[in-house]
């Protein structure tokens, strides 16, 4: 097919082109309206106590340090420890999750880590939830500890690593934006491919819904009584 042919193609359903175009316009506002999102993450490490007798993590904390982060992440991601990150200045949904949950039964490393994401699109609220969460995460192990009347020397530390600070998540907007372009093409070129093999025409429509409209009436001579 020809340019010309294409142009005369697209000309003879200028209406249904002007649909897929005007559909295409919408969503690229709609693509560009969205507000930004931004993303506050870390990685909180457990680090277990140095031991002189038992230099080994495995055999100093037995495996326990593990099953302490677990329950620290669950009580942080919890409805109480959702009270306290409020009431720590956090506003926005967060989650705390230990990662690697299987190494409670099969610990392949000596420090356990927890993760911690924020994520919203008021960059303020994101920065003060990320900070209230790590505050609660730190209070509570440092509370759990001393409750159990635990040594200084043989208390859990923590370590927050991998916090850039909030960040933009913009996606790819050009390879977005070039996937909507292709989809607007080939969805002219259906649309009109469509109405040409499938014509409708609005003159013939018209008189077809008026036509259904009036009662039927019987023939002359065929069963109509004649006065």
């Amino acid at each position: 097919m020809s340019i010309l042919e294409i142009a005369a193609l697209l000309r003879r359903h200028f209406i249904a082109v002007l649909a897929v175009l005007v559909l295409a316009v919408w969503t690229v506002h709609d693509f560009k309206s969205t507000p930004m999102v931004y993303s506050d993450s870390a990685t909180v490490v457990f680090k277990p106590p140095i031991s002189k007798r038992y230099p080994n993590p495995y055999e100093s904390g037995g495996g326990s340090i593990i099953t302490a982060a677990g329950v620290i992440a669950n009580y942080v991601n919890g409805s109480e420890g959702q009270k306290l990150v409020s009431a720590a200045g956090g506003t926005l949904p967060y989650t705390v999750e230990l990662i690697n949950t299987y190494n409670q039964d099969y610990p392949n490393y000596s420090a356990p880590e927890v993760d911690v994401e924020v994520n919203g699109t008021d960059i303020g609220a994101v920065t003060r939830t990320y900070a209230a969460v790590i505050q609660v995460i730190k209070d509570q192990t440092t509370a759990r500890q001393i409750a159990a009347k635990a040594p200084k020397v043989d208390r859990i530390h923590l370590l927050v690593i991998g916090n850039p600070g909030p960040l933009s998540q913009p996606g790819s907007s050009k390879r977005a934006m070039g996937g909507l372009m292709l989809l607007t093409m080939v969805g002219i070129f259906a649309v009109a491919i469509f109405f040409e093999r499938h014509p409708v025409r609005l003159r013939e429509l018209g008189r077809s819904k008026r036509g259904a409209g009036r009662p039927a009436y019987p023939a002359p001579g065929r069963g109509a009584s004649q006065t």
